[in-house]
């Protein structure tokens, strides 16, 4: 995913659709998702973009989201293509 666009809307198309239902979702079943979301997906999500970049190994993507390591790949995430 070297493309930020793709990137970018891979990232914000399932929040935005969390926050659209959010009201619809039993209060237990939204806190779940929410925590799928930053925990799985999120890290998921930026350690295979980091790993595409050939920043970081295919074995090193879920150590992204342990001791901050996504603030020190910040540029390469968020403000790169």
């Amino acid at each position: 995913m070297k493309n930020i666009f793709a990137y970018y809307l891979s990232l914000l198309v399932p929040l935005f659709l969390l926050i659209y239902f959010w009201e619809h979702l039993q209060p237990g079943l939204a806190l779940i998702l929410l925590g799928v979301y930053i925990f799985l997906y999120r890290t998921w999500l930026d350690g295979n973009r980091l790993c595409q970049k050939g920043l970081i190994e295919k074995k090193e993507i879920w150590k992204v989201s342990f001791n901050g390591s996504r603030i020190n790949y910040f540029k390469a995430l968020y403000l790169q293509k």
